[in-house]
């Protein structure tokens, strides 16, 4: 990041007469700080819109139909981007995001799961912002783990949501920690 150089631009070099060329007073120095600050400021502002969820309790819902998460812990999140409904994110745009999921899914052989990031309830993103895995057994107690990871453009402030499928024929229940979600602000 580039600092605001209208203050270097505006300085005239004195000519070795010592009649011309810019004073500096203490209010000319103060200032130059002052614009050194507000950039700094505005890079830490950028930095720090990050935030690192999971759910907290079980998360269940039956066969079929696409299940907003419910993220009830926070385990980064300076700049308050979990909405309080715990369900959302809200990214202040407009800026670059790097978002990336992960659910752990437990055994089971029968349909497909899904993940899919909503932005604003109406706009679905395409891949790579949605992915299916198949499930599996492998006698481990620990199904697949499947991964999401996308940069996306907020050009104003948006709302961002996961949503997990299923179609194994019945409810799928979910154990605290199996879903998780990291969003930051990378510009």
């Amino acid at each position: 990041m580039a600092l605001d150089r209208t203050w270097y631009n505006a300085l005239v070099d004195d000519d070795g007469s010592n009649a011309v060329g810019t004073v500096w007073g203490k209010d000319d120095i103060k200032n130059l700080l002052d614009s050194v600050d507000a950039e700094i400021a505005r890079g830490d502002q950028a930095r720090q819109y990050a935030c690192a969820l999971w759910n907290s309790v079980s998360f269940s819902w039956g066969p079929s139909v696409w299940a907003k998460v419910q993220f009830g812990t926070e385990g980064f999140d300076p700049m308050s981007m979990h909405a309080a409904n715990d369900t959302e994110i809200w990214m202040p745009g407009p800026g670059a995001y790097d978002i990336r999921a992960q659910v752990t899914w437990p055994e089971n052989n029968v349909g497909w799961r899904g993940m899919q990031l909503s932005i604003n309830d109406a706009t679905l993103m395409f891949p790579p912002g949605y992915s299916f895995v198949a499930p599996v057994v492998n006698g481990l107690g620990v199904g697949t783990l499947q991964q999401l990871s996308t940069l996306y453009y907020a050009p104003t402030m948006q709302r961002l949501s996961l949503q997990l499928y299923q179609s194994s024929g019945a409810a799928q229940n979910l154990i605290a920690g199996a879903i998780a979600i990291g969003v930051h602000r990378i510009y």
